[in-house]
């Protein structure tokens, strides 16, 4: 495999680039900006809860008690996923950057291995297609991929070089090893079950165009579909042996979105991307494809071309109609279509997109030294000249768009001053009992922030939960609920965060709702309660004893025993006793 890498001038370039991209992580440590929204709001803290429970290995019908009163511990995935694993032998913030460095590592080994082999296979007399392969690659590598997906898509390149090595019987002992590794850190539910879906198309294309029974070609699909299901045995059992508990799943209701809301989604996805699956082909991406497309037409060589931008607006269509309300007596139906989420076949577009974005860049190259000019050596300057400022242009983009640089242009807290460790050994102390016989909830701040620091609590956001528990925590909200429809539908149509979402007049969850689904309240924003319409009595039936907020909210069933905050924190926490 390696000798189809070249350790050349172009690969070493192209890895500092990679390196460059993750070095401020290493520079500024746990003072960096990380992504808040699905990140640290959640996956980050639920790994970190997991390493320490005692449970990680745990069986089958274990819970972690530090979410509702004691969560069942396979809601919190398999014990074998990679990102989890780095949980558990290093801290939080060093198992992220480590997770970081190695997507993009593996993004880009993986992309120059495919477009050397598979994919840019001429070179052009005038331009060596390094330039295009390293190139591209850096620019798939930058992506913001989301962190807790590890290689769902940072490692398609790699699968699919993989996958064809084996079609074309030029596969090694290495290669086969790759795919339990890839299966190991990456998502089937996510992205792989659509990877593979498609894999399985071109075996059938194979089969039926070529009438060739590639025998070794479906058995590689069908041991890494195997490989998957064994790392997500506690994901299959719960498919397949049912769960000792109704999940909140049960009862999503999530077609509600007009025709025109959808058709403005497909037009956003296919001209944009989707932020956890970003592929950031807006500008430079966009432009190219369209000016070989441009070429192509008139050189009457555009199927290739055509075929993939019909492929992508086709995938767009799925995403953006998939929450369509006219589908949902059609969902009821058919189960499959509704527990099966056709819609992130997005998840592959990423792939696809650098793809064609090298392939244009080839036939633009191609194009461009084809000219009929005298001195070929002015085509093959400008060819270069475009291709470079392409690529640049596009890295620079990627730079601009980067987790990092995203957080810190919202303002939004670090990594240290999001979780705000420091305050809360404050409250600790402060309340001075254990932690495990009493419970909190917040109010204008994320739950994940009392949890990473060991708070019991019995808000929280997961993906999956007991339907009794999601019923039983309504009653404490549901008079704010019906002052505001969007946080009715927002609960109870999907339900994944169950917070306290005061909606007075002017209301909080529509500031929750305009940052990213996250409560981000600055100490010195000027925000506070009077209206707090939540039912104390269930509260105190599930064992809350105090309330955490990131504002003065005035209740009589609410007792301020203390303010904390310092110079240097993000937060001022109010810390109230119920009554």
């Amino acid at each position: 495999m390696l000798k189809w890498i070249y350790i050349n001038k172009y690969f070493c370039i192209g890895l500092s680039i990679v390196f460059i991209y993750v070095l401020p992580y290493f520079l500024l440590g746990e003072n960096s900006y990380i992504l808040i929204h699905d990140n640290l709001d959640s996956n980050v803290t639920w790994y970190k809860i997991l390493a320490e429970s005692g449970q990680y290995f745990g069986s089958y019908d274990s819970t972690i008690p530090n979410i509702m009163n004691g969560v069942p511990r396979n809601v919190l995935g398999s014990e074998l996923f990679v990102p989890r694993l780095l949980y558990l032998i290093m801290s939080p913030f060093w198992a992220y950057v480590t997770n970081q460095l190695l997507m993009r590592v593996v993004a880009y080994v993986g992309m120059v291995l495919l477009l050397k082999k598979h994919i840019v296979i001429k070179e052009n007399k005038f331009i060596k297609r390094n330039i295009i392969i390293y190139g591209v690659a850096v620019c798939f590598a930058l992506l913001p991929f989301w962190p807790s997906g590890g290689l769902s898509i940072a490692g398609q390149p790699l699968a699919l070089y993989i996958f064809l090595n084996i079609r074309e019987n030029k596969d090694k002992f290495i290669d086969w090893i790759l795919i339990v590794i890839i299966a190991m850190y990456s998502s089937l539910v996510l992205a792989f079950s659509f990877f593979l879906l498609g894999i399985g198309l071109i075996w059938l294309y194979d089969l039926i165009r070529l009438k060739k029974l590639n025998i070794k070609f479906l058995l590689s699909i069908i041991f890494m579909g195997v490989c998957f299901l064994a790392i997500e045995y506690r994901l299959v059992g719960s498919m397949f042996l049912g769960d000792s508990y109704v999940s909140h799943r049960t009862e999503w209701n999530l077609n509600v979105k007009t025709f025109k809301a959808c058709l403005n989604m497909v037009r956003d996805n296919f001209l944009e991307g989707q932020y956890q699956a970003a592929s950031l082909h807006k500008y430079f991406i966009n432009f190219t494809v369209f000016l070989n497309l441009v070429i192509s037409i008139k050189k009457r060589n555009y199927k290739k071309t055509l075929l993939a931008l019909l492929l992508l607006v086709g995938i767009s269509f799925l995403y953006g109609f998939y929450e369509y309300s006219g589908f949902a007596a059609l969902k009821d139906k058919f189960e499959l279509l509704g527990t099966f989420r056709f819609s992130r076949f997005n998840w592959l577009q990423a792939l696809i997109w650098h793809i064609l974005f090298a392939y244009s860049l080839f036939q633009i190259s191609n194009f461009i030294t084809g000219l009929k000019i005298k001195n070929k050596k002015y085509t093959e300057v400008l060819a270069q000249f475009i291709i470079l400022i392409i690529i640049c242009g596009q890295i620079t983009f990627s730079f601009y768009k980067s987790d990092f640089n995203t957080e810190f242009l919202k303002k939004n807290p670090t990594y240290k001053e999001f979780y705000a460790e420091d305050i809360m050994n404050e409250i600790k102390e402060y309340i001075g009992k254990d932690q495990e016989s009493y419970r909190v909830v917040s109010i204008g701040l994320e739950p994940a922030i009392t949890q990473y620091n060991g708070f019991y609590t019995l808000d929280g956001y997961l993906p999956n939960y007991p339907l009794e528990y999601k019923k039983q925590f309504r009653k404490i909200i549901e008079n704010e609920l019906e002052k505001n429809e969007d946080a009715k539908g927002y609960y109870d149509r999907w339900g994944s965060k169950f917070f306290i979402f005061p909606c007075y007049p002017g209301d909080l969850f529509s500031k929750f709702r305009a940052d990213n689904n996250n409560f981000i309240i600055h100490k010195n924003d000027k925000y506070y309660l009077n209206y707090l319409n939540i039912n104390f009595d269930v509260l105190k039936e599930m064992g809350c004893e105090y309330i955490l907020a990131a504002l003065p909210i005035n209740n009589e069933n609410m007792i301020l025993l203390n303010t904390f905050e310092n110079d240097n924190s993000f937060w001022k926490i109010y810390l109230y006793k119920i009554q």
